[in-house]
């Protein structure tokens, strides 16, 4: 009996070490990675410069760079035009998005906007922006994403 009780001990011991494990190793993956650019446009440049969103677009449209993660970094609010602001990074990649936003019905960011961005800091999967460019200017437009992983 007493054999029995200690092996149970023992099985409930492990248990107890694997969830801890799993846990803290799923909290470290859920976690933007840092990064530091040493693109010296990205560098000298603010992400809402048309320098900055110009180079943005050259470094995606690499092959490498085909499917960066995006991680919500800010809610901007300027010149009378709202920006949802993402970390852009890969392998290679380390810059931020700025993503002007003119349609707000979308229920994925709805909430984004009544909270100004406060405690948001997730994994923004599957986002899609079009680009509107002329000589003056390159604006990056929000048009719509997977999921926001908060």
């Amino acid at each position: 009996m007493e054999t029995c009780f200690i092996n149970n001990l023992s099985v409930i011991k492990a248990m107890r070490i694997t969830v801890f494990t799993v846990l803290i190793i799923s909290f470290l993956s859920c976690d933007r990675q840092e990064c530091l650019s040493g693109n010296p446009v990205f560098a000298g440049n603010s992400p809402s410069s048309k320098a900055y969103k110009d180079e943005l677009l050259k470094e995606l449209d690499k092959p490498h760079n085909a499917s960066p993660d995006y991680w919500f970094k800010s809610y901007e609010e300027r010149d009378s035009k709202t920006y949802l602001q993402f970390y852009v990074q890969d392998d290679s990649l380390c810059a931020v998005a700025e993503l002007l936003v003119k349609d707000w019905s979308d229920k994925k960011i709805s909430n984004i906007k009544k909270v100004k961005g406060m405690s948001y800091g997730g994994e923004a999967v599957g986002i899609k922006f079009r680009v509107e460019k002329d000589t003056n200017h390159t604006e990056l437009i929000y048009v719509d994403m997977d999921q926001l992983i908060d």
